[in-house]
């Protein structure tokens, strides 16, 4: 559980509507549940702050699907942006 200060540094931002303060605070418990190994209460204190989750917490398989293609040559950056035809095979 987070400390005692920052939980009265929390409160207090809050209480005062200094936004700017209550996400910083928010960031340091957050990083403090995570050196705990506390990552599913980390992760959740995350969505409620930004509504999403972090990157680190995303499976890798959605992170694989986020790489960027060259559309105009309908290359793949995973496959080192080579297409088919490229390499000399006709394409499909």
């Amino acid at each position: 559980m987070a400390s005692g200060e920052l939980l009265r540094k929390l409160v207090t931002s809050g209480a005062d509507g200094n936004y700017e303060s209550f996400r910083q605070v928010s960031e340091e418990v957050i990083r403090e549940e995570r050196e705990k190994r506390h990552y599913l209460l980390a992760n959740d204190l995350e969505k409620i702050l930004y509504g999403r989750t972090s990157i680190a917490s995303k499976p890798l398989l959605s992170l694989v699907k986020q790489i960027p293609s060259d559309k105009e040559r309908a290359a793949d950056a995973r496959k080192g942006g080579v297409t088919g035809r490229e390499r000399g095979h006709p394409s499909r």
